[in-house]
Parts: structure tokens; C-alpha cells; sequence
């Protein structure tokens, strides 16, 4: 019988493809008209599977650093082209790419679970990443998925949904409740 495991280079290759797809659809096809926009659909799938495969990337690279400054290097590289092709001027404050979304999702998510940062200034940190980020490809909200996949990472996916409860375990907090438990399903 074949394997039909979903594995991370899988998972990469769809997101891929689906890109591919999107990018060829907006640049050759109107987005005001109805078919532009449905064959835009698949293209949607791409930015939660990338969100995750940084954060799957942040627990699985040997160095976070190296791996911070690589996304960087990239988001340099292709913010030229990106506003060339998309008519942006090449001032950053207008417009960039994923990229920049992407990188600063993994410091955001590197300052969150940092045992060496006070808490606030990881979520200083976080909310930073998310001001930096309003102007680049899917802005925020991608900082805001990378760090919610990394902090539930290895607790998201590895049961189907009909097995999840909702941890309720206390900790030796102020309140009796740890808000990290409190927030993790488990199966």
C-alpha cells in the first residue's frame, strides 16, 4: 500500500505549487473578475503552510541565528523585484515582500520563547514585529501565526481533532493558572 503521510517536504511542495499557481493568476488575470479570483483560491493555502514550516524550522535548525539572518539576507534580495513586478515604488514603507513577514515572525517567535527575556519584553518584542511587518505580504498576521504555530508546536497536529481536551492544569502562579497550559490542547 502507498504511504499518503503528509511530510514537511510534501507539505513544501504544495505550498509551492499553489504559489506558483497564485503568482501566474495575478499577474495574467484581472482580479476583478469572478474567474481571477477563484483561480486565486488554492493560492490561499500557502501562507499558513509557510507559517508553519518557519516555526517547524525554528525547533529543527541548528542555529536560530543563522536561520533569522538567511530570511533576512532573502527578504533584502527579492523586496526590488517584488515592488518592480507588483508596480510599488521601492520605498519600504509602501509595500514588500512575504519575506519580511517571514522573518520577523521568526524573531518574533525566538524573542517569545526566550527563557532569558522579561515578559514584556518578549511581547514588546512581538508587538515591534508585528508594527514592521504591516507593510509586507500577509503584514502581522503572519508574525501572529508563526508564533502561535511555534508555541503549540508538537501539540497541534499529532491527534485528530475529535480526541483534543483542553488542558486546565494549574501551575504556581498568583492565580492557580498557568495561561501557557491552560491554552495547549492535548490528546
Amino acid at each position: 500500500m502507498k504511504d499518503l503521510s503528509l511530510t514537511s517536504n510534501k507539505l513544501k511542495q504544495i505550498a509551492i505549487l499553489a504559489m506558483f499557481f497564485d503568482h501566474i493568476t495575478a499577474v495574467f488575470i484581472s482580479h476583478d473578475i469572478v474567474i481571477g479570483m477563484a483561480l486565486r483560491l488554492p493560492g490561499r493555502i500557502v501562507a499558513p503552510i509557510m507559517c508553519f514550516m518557519i516555526a517547524e524550522g525554528y525547533y529543527k535548525t541548528s542555529n536560530v541565528k543563522i536561520y533569522i539572518s538567511r530570511l533576512l539576507i532573502f527578504a533584502v534580495i527579492s523586496h526590488i523585484p517584488y515592488n518592480l513586478c507588483f508596480g510599488y515604488s521601492l520605498s519600504p514603507l509602501q509595500a514588500t515582500s512575504v519575506m519580511w513577514s517571514l522573518a520577523l515572525g521568526l524573531i518574533a517567535l525566538t524573542a517569545v520563547k526566550s527563557k532569558h527575556l522579561p515578559i514584556i519584553l518578549r511581547f514588546v518584542i512581538l508587538g515591534t514585529c508585528c508594527l514592521l511587518a504591516i507593510t509586507a505580504n500577509w503584514n502581522y498576521i503572519a508574525v501572529l501565526w508563526i508564533v502561535i504555530f511555534g508555541i503549540f508546536y508538537g501539540d497541534f497536529f499529532i491527534c485528530s481533532p475529535h480526541t483534543w481536551t483542553l488542558d486546565l492544569h494549574t501551575k504556581d502562579t498568583p492565580t492557580g493558572i498557568s495561561w501557557a497550559s491552560f491554552l495547549q490542547f492535548r490528546c
